[in-house]
């Protein structure tokens, strides 16, 4: 998805149980990081999906996003995944 839209991934490490992604964007606004996060978000996310997001300034967002399938909401077990995205403009 990063490629698709000339974005570069900086880092993706796991820790503590979640994937963490550190994310540049040819964003010029919060309001277009925001955007750019939902994209990635739409990319993996399952059923079942909880976003919390905070700007720590104006050229940054930072996503906490909790997704998996709740019991009897699919074809697969109820499971769960913690993501956490920092995005922030080049």
């Amino acid at each position: 998805m990063c490629e698709e839209h000339g974005w570069w991934i900086l880092r993706a490490d796991a820790a503590d149980g979640m994937l963490e992604v550190d994310v540049v964007t040819a964003a010029q606004s919060r309001g277009e990081l925001r955007a750019a996060a939902f994209v990635l978000i739409g990319s993996f996310a399952e059923g079942a999906t909880h976003v919390v997001a905070t700007s720590p300034d104006d050229t940054s967002v930072e996503v906490t996003v909790t997704t998996g399938m709740l019991e009897g909401g699919g074809a697969f077990a109820p499971h769960g995944h913690v993501v956490r995205l920092s995005l922030r403009a080049a």
